[in-house]
């Protein structure tokens, strides 16, 4: 894995997925522990995808996403594609912000941040959320019909229906 990641530093960013979590198969986990690059943080407290790390090796960033399709979706939503949008002359890179009206009970509680992949729908003028698919993080369909995040808060036991979330959309020029 050193080998390759070396390899790339010819690349301006390396953006990887998995590997960064607990198992035997979880390499980037040591590499960080002793690589000559300097970790910003190992692991964020957000749902999906809290084992995402990034550092900089070689003025280089390194961005570690999750395996997890969904999560590295979110991680790549939410980190990597504003840093892109940035470095390439993006007045507005992070995603446009909005509120929305949920249109379903959401009852998947947690310790962090969650950010649910959702579609939106304008009814009457009013703009509505609900999930785009299952909210797993294996769960790789709900991203293609995904059209922003979902940004429900730690905690509690879920957020009901009826309640105003703020939505990130996504897909929308940079």
């Amino acid at each position: 894995m050193e080998s390759r990641l070396q390899a790339a530093l010819e690349a301006d960013a390396i953006v990887t997925t998995g590997g960064v979590s607990v198992g035997d198969k979880d390499v980037l986990v040591e590499l960080f522990r002793r690589w000559d690059g300097k970790v910003l943080f190992n692991k964020i407290a957000m749902r999906p995808g809290s084992v995402t790390s990034l550092g900089v090796w070689r003025d280089k960033p390194l961005f570690a996403l999750s395996g997890n399709p969904g999560a590295c979706y979110v991680g790549f939503e939410l980190l990597v594609h504003p840093y892109l949008r940035a470095v390439t002359g993006s007045e507005q890179p992070f995603p446009a912000e909005g509120t929305a009206v949920l249109s379903v009970d959401f009852r998947k509680p947690s310790a962090y941040p969650r950010y649910v992949r959702g579609t939106t729908e304008i009814v009457q003028g009013t703009v509505y959320v609900r999930p785009a698919g299952q909210d797993q993080s294996s769960i790789m369909v709900s991203i293609k019909d995904a059209d922003c995040l979902i940004c429900l808060p730690a905690g509690g036991a879920g957020t009901e229906r009826g309640t105003v979330v703020r939505i990130l959309h996504l897909n929308t020029p940079g």
